[in-house]
């Protein structure tokens, strides 16, 4: 049983949520990456993390933030009630004096229960309850903003994860090289001297999709942050490497649920703001 003790969205960006299940099901944790920061605070459970090249074996208060763009997903085991609190929000959702900590902090945080970081996350639910939606609206980009302050400045323990395995870091480190080239199996398997069955397998082993679907998938999320920062949809296609624009057009509306010149439409409203 899943229960949701809070749980917000701002402006349809900024989102939180701090859950509990009783019997975590592992077919609920899908692998999966997005274009926004994403910083994920595990409370309880059995579980280890993957976020791209690393492994992370969790334990209580343990913290992570995760760069847009990372692919990432829980290993959830049974017997213990797994709970969380997940944050996601994109650099134009704080205070631009914040954004550049962004990049210092993104990794994984040891037992922040002993820090200022928890007391601030249970201060921005604390916060929802209190004011209304238009007052929360407005003082939770700060608290964002001072969430990350203390990461990028009070020298919390940080650590580093197993590596996944050595091939797929070899796959993921040539597909973000290549983004912008027409990408196969076939080429994958050439440059790195790994016969195209190996290749698929192990990557299949360890992120659950295929080679294939991780790569449209990370050329359509780096369109789309193209084209939120300003590149003309044409452009952002071309970039990453799509053949023509009608593959490029549906393959990112399939995937978004929005067109690209809808997500440009997107970006001149937060410009705007």
């Amino acid at each position: 049983m899943s229960k949701v003790i809070t749980e917000f969205n701002i402006n349809a960006v900024d989102f939180f949520r701090h859950s509990a299940d009783d019997r975590p099901d592992v077919s609920l944790y899908r692998p999966h990456f997005h274009n926004s920061y994403e910083i994920y605070l595990f409370l309880s459970g059995d579980a280890s993390f993957t976020v791209e090249t690393e492994q992370y074996e969790l334990a209580p208060y343990d913290l992570l933030v995760i760069p847009p763009a990372k692919y990432h997903y829980l290993n959830p085991r049974a017997g213990q009630t797994y709970e969380r609190c997940v944050i996601n929000f994109l650099p134009a959702d704080i205070p631009p004096h914040f954004v550049g900590f962004l990049r210092e902090i993104s990794g994984y945080y040891r037992r922040v229960s002993d820090t200022d970081v928890y007391p601030l996350l249970r201060r921005m639910e604390a916060c929802h309850k209190k004011y209304g939606a238009a007052d929360f609206a407005a003082l939770l980009p700060y608290m964002l903003g001072e969430l990350i302050l203390c990461l990028g400045t009070a020298g919390h323990e940080r650590a580093g994860g197993r590596a996944v395995s050595p091939v797929t870091a070899q796959i993921l480190q040539y597909v973000g090289e290549h983004l912008h080239e027409p990408l196969s199996i076939k080429t994958l398997a050439e440059a790195l001297f790994i016969s195209q069955s190996h290749l698929s397998h192990e990557f299949r082993r360890h992120y659950h999709i295929s080679v294939m679907q991780y790569i449209r998938q990370k050329k359509i999320l780096t369109a789309q942050k193209l084209i939120r920062d300003g590149a003309r949809p044409t452009a952002a296609c071309e970039q990453c490497g799509f053949g023509n624009y009608v593959t490029f057009y549906r393959t990112y509306k399939k995937a978004l649920g929005a067109s690209p010149a809808e997500t440009a439409g997107e970006a001149d409203r937060t410009s705007g703001l």
